[in-house]
């Protein structure tokens, strides 16, 4: 499984993301490291978002627009069922 390179710890200003990166959606390739969160930078009206959870759920959000965050610990973002042109990872 992807390393997860930030702290689980209590929610303050140092447990926002440090670092991004260009997310290209797979349905097999686990991020690496697992992402705090992914937010969306581009899309249509109306885009979709699916992730894999650090969990093991699979979430589909649909109706997205620039701006939204994922609210779970992403370890994947999904090709099939996802739409959004363009989005990041929060690290």
């Amino acid at each position: 499984m992807a390393s997860t390179k930030w702290n689980r710890g209590a929610n303050g200003s140092d447990s926002f993301g440090e670092e991004g990166r260009l997310v290209t959606p797979s349905d097999t390739t686990l991020l690496d490291p697992i992402a705090k969160s992914v937010v969306v930078t581009d899309a249509t009206a109306g885009a979709n978002i699916s992730v894999l959870t650090t969990g093991g759920s699979t979430i589909a959000f649909v109706g997205v627009a620039v701006g939204f965050i994922v609210p779970y610990r992403v370890a994947r973002v999904n090709s099939t069922g996802t739409t959004v042109t363009s989005c990041y990872t929060i690290d």
